[in-house]
């Protein structure tokens, strides 16, 4: 499957006050894999550049003049997308600028159904926390130290990243993207008729009774998994986990609401097995205790302002 991480940059927030795109920047995936196609061109707005936005992306008018207008590159735009789906963080913002030049070209408008919105998805996923891309890298732990301002190309590679977590990480599909972009090659199978694995009923019989044995060894000397160093770990982030709700249910309020749900999140960045877990925990509880800290900092227990 190919899909378009897309991203752009701008004049300005709404492209019927008159303000163009002046950076786009696309990133081709297969199976959810870059395949290293990319797409990046300047647009010359023919306008003057406000200066809260030359504050986000750093694009002056003397370097934007220097380039093509959106209707010469626009060609190679839509030749690069294609009739592949897109995948935008905040898509409606995008999409309105994508398709306000088109119309300035007498193009038609890409449909609003072709575009994943990572916001949406991350909104989703992870209810009443920050879900901005800066955000997004934090949790999913992608380095982004080099974004010191906003730039469709970056934007993009970063999204790219944070689209293959929001879909499940790395484990998604299992498939390659073929190189230089080309659909994966076809692999003819011979189907077999499947090999019969189903247990006798005396089989079944047997396995219950089994485990039933079996059952009463957790947590007793003879439970050669339950006190592993990892399964030791596991019990005490159960414990650490009720502390911290503790912790935030004595302190909640209307206004904590989004920061005490982030923190009750947390836990979600621990994943993997072995030294990766182990790394997952170490930014998760960095990350807990910071905000932890944050949270006290601005709630006094309820128990203390009700005295």
């Amino acid at each position: 499957m190919r899909e378009i991480v897309l991203d752009t940059e701008t004049t300005g927030l709404d492209p019927a006050a008159g303000h163009r795109i002046v950076e786009v920047a696309a990133i081709e995936l297969v199976n959810t894999v870059p395949t290293g196609a990319s797409f990046h061109r300047y647009a010359n707005p023919e306008r003057e550049m406000p200066s809260e936005a030359f504050e986000i992306h750093g694009l002056s008018d003397a370097f934007l003049s220097q380039h093509a207008t959106f209707d010469q590159l626009v060609e190679e735009l839509l030749g690069f997308i294609g009739d592949a789906s897109l995948v935008i963080h905040n898509a409606e913002f995008d999409m309105r600028f994508l398709n306000a030049e088109l119309a300035r070209c007498g193009r038609p408008p890409l449909g609003s159904d072709r575009a994943t919105c990572t916001l949406q998805m991350a909104r989703r996923r992870f209810p009443g926390a920050q879900a901005s891309l800066d955000a997004l890298c934090k949790r999913f732990a992608i380095d982004n130290s080099h974004r010191t301002k906003h730039g469709a190309l970056l934007d993009a590679e970063l999204l790219a990243a944070v689209y293959l977590e929001l879909i499940g990480g790395r484990q998604h599909g299992l498939e390659l993207a073929a190189e230089g972009g080309a659909e994966s090659a076809a692999i003819e199978r011979v189907l077999r008729p499947a090999r019969p694995h189903a247990a006798s009923e005396a089989e079944l019989v047997a396995h219950e009774a089994l485990l039933a044995k079996l059952k009463g060894l957790r947590g007793t000397a003879f439970d050669l998994f339950g006190y592993g160093a990892e399964r030791r770990m596991e019990r005490q982030l159960i414990t650490d986990y009720e502390r911290t709700v503790e912790t935030l249910l004595a302190r909640l309020t209307p206004a904590n609401h989004g920061l005490a749900v982030e923190i009750a999140g947390i836990p979600e960045q621990i994943r993997g097995f072995g030294h990766v877990k182990q790394q997952h925990l170490a930014a998760a509880k960095a990350d807990e205790a910071a905000l932890l800290d944050q949270f006290r900092a601005g709630t006094p227990m309820l128990l203390k302002a009700a005295e």
